[in-house]
């Protein structure tokens, strides 16, 4: 299983954290690379929030996605597949002084062949410069938002 994480310090509160990160729709706005997503009305199979996505990253990918953990303010989980596997995300929150500690971690549970062999390979050029991107534009915007 490859997986990796990163994290940073947000000058928020935890549930403010929370609420953000929970807030599938809003993905677009901190993702690093484009995706346009589309979230279900009603909670699908196991009571989860489902959503329909188009990363543009190398070429399109369509996948869906459904919530799997929503316990604010501390975790946020969800898992998306695509053409290029079957991933879990989580939201680790966490008070640290006078803000939070957001730790963005990332699970592939399948991938095809290919993927496998190259997505350690490629990690440190690409996926690396990807994730951290995500959390580094998750603080920025809610820091922006709070000095408004």
């Amino acid at each position: 299983m490859f997986s990796k994480s990163e994290s940073v310090f947000i000058n928020a509160s935890p549930e403010a954290v929370y609420d953000y990160v929970s807030d599938i729709a809003r993905h677009p706005e901190w993702a690093h690379d484009p995706v346009e997503i589309d979230v279900k009305p009603e909670p699908q199979g196991n009571g989860g929030t489902s959503f329909e996505y188009v990363t543009h990253f190398m070429g399109s990918a369509a996948g869906k996605g459904i919530v799997t953990q929503a316990e604010r303010p501390t975790n946020f989980t969800y898992e998306c597949e695509d053409k290029d596997g079957h991933y879990r995300w989580t939201f680790a929150i966490k008070a640290e002084g006078t803000g939070t500690r957001l730790s963005h971690t990332f699970w592939r549970l399948k991938a095809p062949l290919y993927f496998r062999i190259l997505q350690p390979v490629m990690y440190p050029f690409l996926g690396k410069k990807m994730l951290a991107g995500g959390v580094h534009n998750i603080k920025a915007k809610m820091e922006a938002q709070a000095e408004a």
